[in-house]
């Protein structure tokens, strides 16, 4: 199979591989100018979101505040996207997402450690006498 010899409407060569024992591509071939056109028809009715419903996807936990509930949205994305009813991007966005979230709970605990440290502390210096002990 060699490469198509015809010009793009840019006046470079078109690179594209040619059709068996033919000069051209599939593109550039008279003979199949009507299948080329059936195809190109069909193509503009086709969907154009193949995806699966993200809003159902993310409702499936009702709350993202747990690790696995996070973990079981991706299983899900995950087994969309290798049934091919969720694209590579959709899979991009909820994993970049899911990403934040799981930071964000780990700054929350952190928080709630910072909080329960500075209440022993209070509790702690409250019960200090402050005369030294002999």
């Amino acid at each position: 199979m060699g490469i198509c010899k015809a010009t793009t409407t840019s006046g470079r060569e078109c690179g594209s591989p040619a059709l068996l024992e033919q000069d051209v591509c599939f593109f550039h071939s008279s003979a199949r100018e009507a299948e080329r056109l059936q195809a190109s028809a069909k193509g503009g009715s086709a969907p154009r979101r193949t995806g699966i419903d993200l809003g159902k996807a993310l409702a499936r936990p009702e709350i993202l505040d747990d690790p696995m509930r996070i973990a079981a949205l991706l299983e899900t994305m995950i087994g969309g996207a290798t049934s091919g009813r969720v694209t590579p991007h959709q899979l991009r966005a909820v994993t970049a997402a899911a990403r934040v979230l799981l930071q964000a709970l780990d700054a929350g605990d952190v928080r709630a450690q910072l909080d329960e440290l500075r209440a022993a502390v209070e509790r702690i210096e409250g019960g200090r006498v402050l005369v030294p002990p002999r």
